[in-house]
């Protein structure tokens, strides 16, 4: 599925980068500073939902702009995303 997501974001103009687990998505999230990030909440060693609570406490993450859409399928997952 992450293959063929980033096959049709980039046949879509978007550059992409994945990751193989959460701790190394996180990893990422913070050195690469995206536009927006797509996380499975089922991910090894760190699950989608652990990412999600800590980029919402990191200043790194600012950079990502608010969407009503991800407002609402975080509070679906239990997160806020007040910072």
């Amino acid at each position: 599925m992450v293959d063929f997501l980033a096959l049709n974001l980039r046949k879509a103009g978007f550059a992409t980068s994945t990751a193989a687990d959460g701790a190394a998505g996180l990893e990422k999230a913070r050195s690469e500073k995206p536009a927006f990030i797509i996380l499975d909440l089922m991910l090894p060693k760190m699950p989608g939902l652990e990412i999600c609570k800590i980029l919402i406490g990191d200043p790194v993450k600012r950079h990502i702009p608010n969407n009503a859409d991800v407002d609402l399928a975080m509070g679906a997952c239990g997160c806020s995303r007040h910072w």
